[in-house]
């Protein structure tokens, strides 16, 4: 049964997300912030697991979304693997939602923070991924 989000942000287990190329079943929502939904998906197609980022697409919130496509363009320049970011895979629209379809990680930094009792990093853990992101930021200017 196909289904469509029920409300501007709102996406239900089970509503299927169509692009122009792929069918996506949502089989959870990972989390809700400022800028839109993300939701765990199974590509209908190859039963692949994929998070959509999913953001309204009206006013600010479709220029932020353009912003965010013009930079994972930049950043998909660079080897993923080497350069240590999740893997984009494209955009597409649907419902009047601009979707960001991503690699879905086993964990979110939330839990990852949740897990560590909320303690920071120490500086030792915070050095190696500091200069990561300075090469990151070099290479895409």
């Amino acid at each position: 049964m196909e289904s469509a989000p029920s409300d501007h942000n709102r996406v239900e287990i089970g509503d299927l997300l169509k692009s122009a190329s792929s069918r996506y079943l949502v089989e959870s929502v990972l989390g809700q912030g400022t800028f839109g939904t993300v939701v765990k998906c199974t590509n209908v197609a190859d039963n692949k697991t994929v998070a959509i980022k999913m953001m309204r697409d009206h006013g600010g919130l479709a220029s932020q979304a353009r912003k965010e496509v013009e930079v994972l363009l930049t950043l998909q320049l660079l080897d993923s693997d080497q350069s240590n970011l999740v893997e984009w895979y494209g955009a597409f629209t649907f419902n009047q939602h601009i979707c960001l379809e991503f690699e879905h990680l086993d964990k979110s930094l939330l839990d990852f923070m949740n897990d560590r009792s909320f303690q920071p990093l120490l500086l030792k853990e915070i050095r190696p991924i500091v200069k990561q992101v300075r090469s990151t930021a070099v290479l895409i200017q």
